[in-house]
């Protein structure tokens, strides 16, 4: 979330980034091995979400090298 942000780019959030709403969620394109591995809460959300194996919550990932990121809203 802090890079896309950090970016200036449109990110939907209504939790502050604390693994609440779900509305940060991004599909990864490529490089989903660079990013950190879901937690347990990150999970419970994608679920509930009805999510994809390649989407994860921005507020959660943590980038570790090289990805790209797209949303569906935007």
């Amino acid at each position: 979330m802090e890079a896309i942000v950090s970016l200036g780019l449109p990110l939907a959030q209504s939790c502050d980034g604390v693994t609440l709403c779900g509305f940060c969620r991004v599909r990864v394109l490529e490089g989903d091995e660079n990013l950190t591995p879901q937690g347990d809460e990150e999970k419970k959300i994608q679920r509930s979400l009805g999510a994809g194996d390649d989407e994860r919550l921005a507020c959660c990932a943590r980038i570790e090298g090289p990805v790209i990121l797209t949303t569906s809203y935007w």
